[in-house]
């Protein structure tokens, strides 16, 4: 070897080529490899939303089974109450008894429209939490999805209808609490009734004591006197 050899060294110029040509591989490795990750994680979030979607429907089921027995108890107790209310007109004399236990029923009714409210509240706001998911989902995806996968509309008009629903959803929560107050208000008057209604079978009952006194005490006054009118007439 010359002291004037270009590869006076021992440089290897294949070995070079190759070590150089290896980076713009694994580039074009790694950008196909996201090509295929973004179409994976759209379709795992879409998976996921669905999930969320069947758990909620679910949910809602549940809580409509709930609904529907509570209003199927409610119109039993409803009638049992109106045949007590329908029984007061029978002559008896004093109904205690009877008032009290349609004072019970209505007390059970009352209960059962309040769990009814409650019921409703806790469907509404399961619902307001589907809603959350499937928002945060579609906004997750948003740049590679042009319409919402439950609804099958575009983006805004998603967030347009989600916009209308909770305006109605805030006109009935505002109803049902006017219903409710409404509610309490006839149970505070009912209540105060009722204790009318005690006072005035109370009074009643002492009158009817008084009476049935009054009466046996004529009875024993009137033995005598018929037995000196027969003394008289012989």
């Amino acid at each position: 070897m010359s002291d004037f050899d270009d590869n006076a060294t021992g440089f290897d110029m294949d070995k070079q080529l190759e070590y150089s040509d290896q980076p713009m591989e694994l580039i074009g490795a790694e950008a196909n490899q996201k090509s295929v990750d973004i179409p994976e994680i759209t379709q795992l979030l879409k998976q996921f939303a669905g999930l969320c979607l069947n758990y909620t429907d679910s949910d809602n089921n549940c809580v409509r089974q709930v609904v529907t027995y509570d209003q199927n108890i409610s119109s039993k107790i409803l009638e049992e109450k109106m045949q007590l209310l329908c029984s007061l007109n029978n002559s008896v004399s004093i109904k205690l008894c009877t008032v009290e236990r349609v004072d019970n029923m209505h007390k059970q009714l009352l209960q059962q429209f309040h769990d009814l409210f409650n019921d409703e509240n806790e469907y509404v706001r399961a619902y307001a939490e589907h809603c959350d998911q499937a928002i945060k989902a579609k906004e997750a995806i948003a740049d590679q999805s042009e319409h919402d996968e439950y609804t099958e509309m575009p983006y805004v008009r998603l967030m347009e209808c989600i916009a209308e629903l909770q305006t109605q959803r805030t006109a009935i929560h505002a109803g049902t609490a006017d219903i409710v107050a409404k509610y309490k208000l006839r149970l505070k008057e009912r209540d105060m009734l009722y204790k009318s209604m005690l006072d005035e079978t109370a009074t009643l009952e002492k009158y009817e004591l008084e009476a049935i006194e009054l009466l046996e005490q004529l009875e024993l006054e009137k033995c005598p006197r018929a037995l000196n009118q027969e003394t008289q007439l012989k």
